[in-house]
């Protein structure tokens, strides 16, 4: 097949890897067949799901199941011929299993003819997602059977690939722009993480930049309090409630103009706005366009 990929198919495989990541998307190019392999991250389950091994003192609880890989094989007269598709899952019972591949068969032959690529991905997170599955007991699936591994050793690797995905979630809350505090995956649960659980996810350093972008945007909503513009300071500052444009740093006393955010200077014009200190990307992506534009000067 090597050579044959027609432009349609090129552009299922684009319009794919643009709409779920490029990471998530592998395309391997052989003599007769493409094989295309799909990471289907699972969305957070709304309650907590209890998975163990040989017995109930071996479990443990997860609101993020592991992703699944699906596999997806396309001949040369795809779409007309329909893929071959297979689901691989560490933690997904045989049954469950047959189920999905029943689901993906159907509609693969319902589409014979049309891009299934990103409808067989959308089957395979709504398939979980309506299982409402509560409870996997970890015996014997064809990953274990393959592998050579006891229930034991099968739980160990489910329980951390699903800490791994949880992170994964985390972390993309956490570098969204609109940075808002992490909370609890499941739906319509407000309760925050604990530092302690951020700080192990992802480490001091993000964990600090996490900080400091809250505290910005609380302090934004607050009438009286802006942040000190110093770089090595970037704390609380109260404005005068008799001075106009004069606000204090309360950490480190620095005073300065809140229409500039330089040294105040009484009733002297200000000198441009941010032309004389350093502009972080936090600050310039959590500024209005018109701060923006005047960063550029």
């Amino acid at each position: 097949m090597k050579g044959q990929l027609s432009q349609d198919l090129l552009d299922e495989i684009d319009a794919l890897t643009s709409s779920i990541g490029e990471d998530l998307v592998t395309v391997n190019e052989g003599d007769k067949e493409l094989k295309v392999t799909i990471t289907v991250a699972l969305d957070p389950s709304p309650k907590t799901i209890l998975i163990s091994a040989e017995d109930d003192y071996r479990q443990f609880e997860t609101l993020q199941l592991p992703p699944v890989e699906l596999h997806c094989r396309l001949s040369t007269s795809y779409p007309l011929e329909q893929p071959t598709t297979d689901v691989a899952s560490i933690w997904m019972p045989t049954l469950m299993k047959e189920k999905l591949l029943c689901c993906l068969d159907e509609i693969a032959r319902a589409n014979t003819g049309y891009p299934v690529l990103f409808l067989c991905y959308e089957t395979v997170k709504s398939f979980v997602a309506e299982m409402g599955i509560h409870e996997i007991h970890i015996d014997s699936n064809d990953f274990s059977q393959q592998h050579k591994l006891r229930p034991i050793e099968l739980l160990k690797l489910v329980r951390e690939e699903s800490e791994r995905a949880e992170m994964s979630a985390f972390l993309a809350q956490c570098h969204d722009c609109e940075v808002s505090p992490l909370t609890c995956l499941a739906d319509n649960c407000e309760s925050s993480a604990s530092q302690t659980i951020i700080i192990e996810l992802l480490g001091q350093k993000e964990f600090d930049r996490y900080e400091g972008i809250l505290l910005k945007k609380a302090l934004e909503k607050m009438d009286d309090m802006v942040t000190c513009p110093r770089i090595s300071c970037q704390k609380p500052s109260i404005l005068s409630e008799t001075t106009e444009y004069l606000a204090t740093c309360l950490v480190c006393g620095y005073n300065f103009c809140t229409a500039c955010y330089r040294l105040y200077h009484g009733v002297d014009p200000c000198f441009g706005t941010w032309g004389l200190r350093e502009v972080t990307l936090d600050e310039y992506l959590l500024a209005s366009q018109e701060d923006r534009m005047k960063m550029a000067l």
